[in-house]
């Protein structure tokens, strides 16, 4: 009997300990999330390593092309960037960014639309041309605009005449407020214009930031409004223009109120935020 009892307590013992490793073969901890500089340093330097820093091939030509070995290229929200327009004001400055399938944005100043009123003749004759992929062109034409600039906030809405294809992307938020609070005791691998080169102005002379490249500011006369995002992860993230404001909630209500002259429903058109505390 008590030799029963014993066999008994082993192969109890045993089997139980044979049942936890496979539970904990089967379902290992987490892996703990890497620490936000880690991230954005290892999002960034997988967006850079041995990529070229042109965006597109004849990029000033009606047949431009992707540079498929470019920093941009192959990154979530990519096609959301228009850096084509007609009429193309001031040289080639003024890109737009997609914010939904039918809200585009540029800067607030230097543009000459209405402040704070919803305008729908200024760039009625005005055409923003997307890429897809594929290397399409997607030609938008505008409905309507709203421009904020004062007290903190500076950017122009355009209302889109029909929605962007599906093959056209839109771009996530993170809250800039938010963000620099989160990144203060890290060192923010920052994507100045559309270029994770670090210190490389619209005008392509590199340096490193926050110094001066070739012989002047990275920041010039004619980068307004161009884009600064950061990478996360192989996907772009909005944080704001070159001397243009990024997400707000007065942005949302500006776009609510496009969207409602409009007669569309607002709900279809909301701003997509990053949730920070995801990372």
């Amino acid at each position: 009997m008590r030799t029963r009892f014993i066999t008994t307590f082993v192969f109890t013992m045993l089997a139980l300990g044979w049942l936890r490793s496979a539970q904990i073969f089967v379902n290992p901890p987490p892996a703990a999330k890497p620490a936000f500089g880690d991230l954005l340093y290892s999002s960034f330097y997988a967006a850079t390593n041995g990529r070229q820093e042109t965006v597109w091939n004849n990029y000033l030509a009606a047949n431009a092309t992707w540079n498929t070995n470019g920093i941009f290229y192959g990154l979530k929200g990519h096609t959301a960037l228009s850096y084509f327009a007609y009429p193309q004001d001031y040289g080639t400055e003024v890109p737009a960014v997609a914010f939904t399938r039918r809200i585009i944005c540029i800067r607030g100043h230097d543009n000459g639309a209405t402040n704070l009123a919803i305008d729908p003749t200024t760039y009625l004759a005005r055409h923003h041309i997307f890429m897809t992929d594929a290397g399409q062109f997607v030609v938008t034409g505008i409905k309507a605009s709203f421009k904020r600039i004062g007290g903190g906030y500076d950017y122009c809405l355009l209302l889109l005449s029909n929605d962007l294809p599906a093959t056209i992307s839109t771009v996530r938020f993170v809250d800039p407020v938010a963000w620099d609070a989160k990144a203060a005791s890290t060192h923010a691998y920052w994507w100045p214009h559309f270029n994770p080169l670090m210190g490389t102005c619209s005008h392509g002379l590199c340096g490193t930031y926050p110094t001066t490249a070739s012989g002047h500011f990275l920041i010039i006369s004619g980068d307004s409004g161009n884009p600064d995002f950061y990478v996360i992860n192989g996907e772009i993230f909005f944080y704001r223009g070159r001397t243009t404001s990024g997400y707000s909630a007065q942005m949302q209500a500006d776009c609510d109120a496009l969207t409602t002259w409009a007669g569309l429903n607002p709900a279809d058109h909301q701003l997509q935020l990053l949730d920070l505390n995801t990372l």
